[in-house]
């Protein structure tokens, strides 16, 4: 398992990348939470997922749907580190880049990506440069005899994460299981209503364009 260590996480910049192909209301549960947990957020969205189809939505849509559902955050930024490069670029990339400038840096991760981690580019110099955030989502566990947010449940989280990367202790998300790739499947079967639960109300209509119009 890996070494959690909790000194001072709470100065420490963390950095969420993701696709945001379109953004919803999970994601700014988790930015909720950064939020209000760490000294400053970065949110990346990304030009191109290397391990993903390329999102329907242009890169700048996307950032400026974040800028204007994250305005009332005062710590958060919404980064065009992806769009200036207009590329696929690696998560080591932008990680040597903000530590760079601020010093050491969180990277905050779902499930997936922690078990995914050690593939990753560079997978040993992100291990020497940045804190793991382990982004705890209360629904994963549900089916556990364990407390959400217990210490049995946080062990099950770290678990996930290569012995090599130092983690700060899990944050704890509440929310529903919901993701873009359900959101996309849903606005092809035409189920508007079901979306509109998903997404937020002011990116509703043209998340609504933008995806349905594409099939």
């Amino acid at each position: 398992m890996c070494q959690v260590d909790s000194s001072s996480q709470y100065s420490l910049v963390v950095l969420f990348g993701g696709s945001f192909d379109p953004p919803h209301l999970g994601h700014l549960e988790i930015i909720k939470r950064l939020d209000s947990s760490y000294k400053r957020v970065i949110v990346i969205p990304t030009f191109c997922n290397p391990f993903k189809a390329p999102p329907q939505a242009p890169i700048h849509t996307r950032i400026a749907w974040l800028k204007e559902l994250c305005a009332d955050y005062l710590r958060v930024e919404i980064s065009d580190f992806e769009a200036r490069a207009n590329r696929v670029v690696y998560a080591i990339e932008y990680v040597r880049y903000y530590t760079s400038k601020y010093g050491e840096i969180g990277l905050a991760l779902g499930s997936d990506a922690l078990e995914s981690l050690p593939r990753w580019r560079e997978a040993s110099e992100l291990a020497r440069l940045a804190r793991i955030v382990p982004l705890m989502r209360d629904f994963e566990f549900c089916d556990t005899a364990h407390n959400v947010g217990s210490p049995q449940t946080q062990k099950l989280v770290l678990e996930k994460v290569d012995s090599r990367y130092s983690t700060t202790v899990p944050l704890h998300i509440t929310g529903f299981p919901i993701s873009s790739t359900q959101i996309r499947a849903a606005l092809v079967r035409g189920e508007f209503e079901r979306v509109a639960r998903w997404v937020p109300p002011s990116i509703v209509p043209c998340v609504r364009k933008i995806y349905y119009n594409t099939h």
